[in-house]
């Protein structure tokens, strides 16, 4: 609207969420939502009920605009969901009652640790994905899809549902 225009062939580190077209070399950017998000976070992709992430010894509710760090420790009430999306666009899913931590999140490898519950989907892309329980044993996940679910002091269960690696350690 100010009368600038952008050529879309750079690379950006937001991104237009609205355009209109001028003519068919230039374009007009009419708003820009910056959606930067590192490699070392995650973000909520959706959550269903109560969720809460503890930082620092402080404990807050998780909403949309929640960004995970690696030491935070995600608590997911019964009969509730939370799905993380990683900067890669990996994901996963939590099902309630879950708890877990997010121990290492870098540009090699996401880590993860499930104290309780279950990852009912866990979807990744590119970089690998270790997911780990308290009763020494852990699943990677790189370009595949996988399932994880502990029960504290019972069992711990894995599956690879698709996809290229899922190794069990």
């Amino acid at each position: 609207r100010d009368g600038r225009s952008a050529d879309l062939s750079g690379t950006w580190s937001s991104a237009p969420a609205a355009v209109a077209v001028v003519d068919p070399v230039v374009v007009e950017v009419v708003e820009v939502v910056e959606l930067v998000m590192s490699t070392e976070t995650a973000s909520v992709a959706s959550v269903a009920g109560r969720a809460t992430v503890e930082r620092g010894g402080d404990v807050s509710r998780v909403n949309a605009s929640t960004v995970f760090e690696a030491g935070d420790v995600v608590r997911v009430a019964s009969g509730n969901q939370l799905t993380v999306r990683f900067a890669d666009d990996s994901s996963f899913a939590v099902a309630g009652p879950a708890e877990l931590q997010f121990v290492e999140m870098n540009p090699d490898a996401y880590r993860i640790m499930l104290r309780s519950g279950v990852i009912s989907e866990a979807y990744t892309r590119g970089v690998a994905t270790e997911v780990q329980t308290p009763y020494d044993a852990s699943l990677v996940l790189q370009n595949a899809t996988g399932y994880a679910g502990v029960r504290p002091g019972d069992r711990v269960a894995f599956q690879k549902l698709d996809g290229e690696l899922a190794q069990v350690y």
